[in-house]
């Protein structure tokens, strides 16, 4: 009799479990559970009402308890700005998007007149604007492919990445000199940084070197040792 009930018991189960999963699949994709309501946040690029209109269709075709999350990065994978989407359900009926976006850092300058703006991921983010206030680095051309490849651009967008988020709207330029990376401030002095060890620290000391009065009307800021920064070129 035990030995009945073990197999019995070995035979049922796992047609339980597929019955179960079974009805889960129906259950999930009952339209009782239709998404009615969709809420898209983090969005703030130029191209945020086109994303947020294509992820709300995507997910009204969904149900809070079959959130396809593979359909909505696909369905905004055309937008460039877009880093990351994720969502949640929010039981019965609603659906909270939540969209990542790259933060553009430089404006590449091209030999042709063309900006396009770049994230410190080196994608190009061709819906920000071209006159968008953002430090200029210069190329030869704009990549074809999306990304910045050029090792030497690729660097000086990484430096401008680590600048203040205060800061980098005030920087017209980044470029290299016999002095290393050389950063031109808007109606104010050059920045020498040199390498780009140390980067944090260097930005830090430009930083407070400007905030200081002392330091007004100076044509350079020479922050290669950001220990000891010195001020010069005054008047």
């Amino acid at each position: 009799m035990k030995l009945f009930r073990r197999l019995r018991l070995v035979v049922l189960t796992p047609l339980l479990v597929a019955a179960a999963w079974a009805g889960f699949l129906w259950l999930r994709d009952l339209s009782v559970f239709r998404v009615h309501h969709v809420t898209v946040s983090g969005l703030t690029s130029p191209a945020a009402p086109a994303i947020r209109r294509i992820l709300r269709d995507t997910g009204l075709r969904m149900t809070t308890l079959h959130v396809r999350q593979d359909k909505l990065r696909r369905a905004a994978s055309s937008f460039p700005s877009v880093r990351s989407v994720s969502a949640s359900a929010g039981f019965p009926n609603t659906l909270h998007i939540k969209v990542t976006e790259y933060e553009p850092v430089a404006a590449l300058s091209a030999s042709d007149g063309r900006r396009v703006a770049v994230s410190s991921a080196d994608t190009l983010l061709r819906a920000v604007g071209p006159n968008a206030k953002l430090p200029a680095v210069s190329v030869g051309s704009i990549p074809s492919s999306g990304r910045l490849e050029d090792a030497a651009a690729v660097k000086l967008v990484a430096v401008l990445a680590r600048a203040p988020r205060a800061l980098r709207p005030l920087i017209a330029h980044a470029y290299p000199t016999a002095r290393g990376i050389t950063v031109a401030v808007r109606s104010g002095p050059l920045l020498y940084l040199g390498s780009a060890s140390r980067i944090t620290a260097k930005w830090a000391a430009a930083t407070r070197v400007r905030g200081d009065g002392t330091s007004h009307g100076a044509g350079v800021i020479d922050v290669r040792l950001p220990e000891r920064p010195a001020a010069s070129g005054f008047g």
